[in-house]
């Protein structure tokens, strides 16, 4: 024991500790983001939790004066360990998607991506407004520099996402007698997995990701706010990077007498029949098309659904330079 103590307090580990503690307490910036006006920008910074042996990402603000000076808000705004976040153009609404603790630290290993339980939080003016739960919609949120987008409409009434789409899980071919849970620690005794269900995903980083779908956020009424899923999209083509036309105005969305509008967007699709291994490095090497994406958005009895029409604008093939 004494020697131990006496290995730890040597130089060298004092060192170490010093050198360890120094480079842990520095933030990185994660990511930044201009109000419409550009007279606010929101940064968010990522430092390392050591005791909790996680990451933790805050937001700080900086607000111009007109004459490239920069005033730093006193204090961060901690945003707890959330899956993806994004500020509306204007900096009126701030989206937070957070997922269910037990379920991405303990399982996620175990359970196919379409399984995580996903809660959305809308905050303005300071307060938060409402918080959904998705798990009855869709899997886990996209956050990846490929398929994930958080694309705002210009009136700030929509926002489109990307998430693992939520499929129906296969039957069980076991004895209806016979049940199994995986052996994990601390498993609840309520946890069921999907049962004999194999999906191919894109792997490497995005292992557990196989069907990415667009899902939007209606914001038109605060009172009612709604997430829905947008039909249509083609089949075996995973999409993503969404994008609304800069030259169109929302107000001139098309409106006819039968509780019907419609809306556009730009997204790119790849096909998932014929390669997935090495889209993070290689994503442009592969068949891939650009869409322009015309959605109809249908009321009856009360309820919404929107149905998407999918237009090629380009195409790729993989042999292509």
């Amino acid at each position: 024991e004494g020697k131990v103590k006496q290995e730890h307090s040597s130089p060298l580990v004092a060192k170490s500790l010093e050198t360890f503690d120094s480079i842990t307490s520095k933030p990185t910036l994660h990511t930044a983001h201009f109000k419409s006006d550009s007279t606010t920008l929101f940064v968010c910074n990522e430092q390392r939790d050591v005791l909790k042996s996680a990451k933790r990402k805050y937001l700080q603000f900086y607000n111009t004066d007109g004459k490239d000076n920069l005033n730093l808000s006193p204090f961060p705004y901690d945003l707890k360990e959330p899956k993806a976040f994004s500020f509306s153009p204007s900096g009126k609404y701030l989206i937070i998607f957070r997922q269910d603790d037990v379920t991405q630290k303990d399982f996620a290993k175990h359970l196919h991506k379409s399984l995580q339980n996903t809660t959305v939080e809308i905050w303005s003016q300071h307060k938060l407004i409402t918080q959904i739960q998705l798990k009855d919609l869709h899997g886990d949120v996209y956050n990846d520099g490929v398929f994930s987008s958080f694309e705002w409409n210009h009136n700030e009434t929509q926002m489109i996402y990307i998430a693992e789409y939520r499929s129906a899980p296969a039957p069980s071919a076991a004895p209806p007698n016979i049940t199994s849970n995986p052996k994990i620690p601390n498993a609840p005794t309520n946890f069921q997995p999907a049962k004999n269900e194999w999906r191919e995903d894109w792997g490497e980083t995005f292992a557990g990701y196989s069907c990415p779908r667009p899902f939007l956020l209606n914001l038109q009424n605060e009172k009612t706010i709604q997430v829905y899923p947008i039909l249509g999209t083609p089949n075996k083509v995973s999409l993503g990077q969404i994008s609304f036309p800069k030259s169109v105005d929302d107000n001139e969305n098309n409106n006819d007498h039968n509780n019907n509008s419609t809306f556009e967007f730009a997204c790119v699709g790849w096909r998932e029949d014929y390669r997935r291994l090495g889209m993070r490095h290689c994503s442009s090497s592969r068949q891939s098309s650009v869409y322009l994406v015309t959605v109809t958005e249908t009321i009856t009895n009360e309820q919404k659904t929107y149905e998407a029409k999918f237009n090629v604008i380009s195409s790729r093939n993989d042999e292509e330079d």
